[in-house]
């Protein structure tokens, strides 16, 4: 988990406001790889492991480690950047799901943004890093509301989800749902988005 991105995250429990202090036990080249986030309202300690922050709100069921899906080619990567409407610049980028295996195609598309995914293993079998930072999230998702310059989800979602993601779009980007459910467009147009597109199981909604 990179160490800027430890700046960006709230505690999950109490909500917006409520940053998280940064216990770094282990740092190595800016990455956190072993400590914890803690909250000052609540005392609840977020732990990082192998690379990996644990964002969920409590109680957190032990997870079996997650398994990188097949990397999209070059095409879909380059698709999937088009949808997003990023060009270049800085920021951050947060992957949903099925769409984390994205992570190494559009960091190296767009180096300047915080790619951040959520359903990898820190690192390839190989031993290289499949993203810059993955964190496991849960609902309300541990970012303050309008931050985050693009949100990518691929596969079914639950609903609060979907929500979230509205939650932490900033003005003038976008959320974008591939192999979306049908009710997903509904659900981004009652949360406060304006869907743009909603063709062949692709939903992009802007704020």
């Amino acid at each position: 988990m990179h160490l800027l991105l430890t700046d960006r995250l709230i505690c999950p429990r109490c909500g917006p406001g409520f940053g998280l202090i940064l216990r770094a036990d282990v740092l190595e080249e800016r990455q956190v790889e072993a400590g914890g986030l803690g909250c000052p309202n609540c005392r609840e300690v977020y732990p990082v492991a192998a690379g990996v922050g644990d964002l969920r709100p409590p109680p957190r069921e032990p997870t079996p480690p997650p398994e990188a899906g097949a990397p999209p080619d070059g095409e879909e990567v380059f698709r999937a950047q088009a949808l997003l409407g990023l060009q270049g610049g800085a920021g951050w980028l947060l992957l949903l799901r099925e769409a984390s295996r994205y992570a190494p195609g559009l960091a190296e598309r767009l180096p300047e943004f915080g790619v951040v995914a959520t359903n990898l293993p820190q690192r390839t079998k190989e031993g290289s890093r499949t993203a810059e930072s993955v964190i496991r999230v849960g609902t309300p998702l541990p970012f303050e509301a309008r931050t985050l310059q693009g949100v990518l989800v691929e596969g079914p979602v639950s609903r609060g989800m979907l929500r979230e993601a509205a939650r932490v779009l900033a003005p003038g980007h976008r959320v974008v749902a591939l192999n979306a459910e049908g009710a997903a467009g509904d659900i981004l147009i009652a949360s406060g988005l304006t869907v743009r597109l909603r063709e062949g199981g692709v939903i992009v909604a802007d704020r």
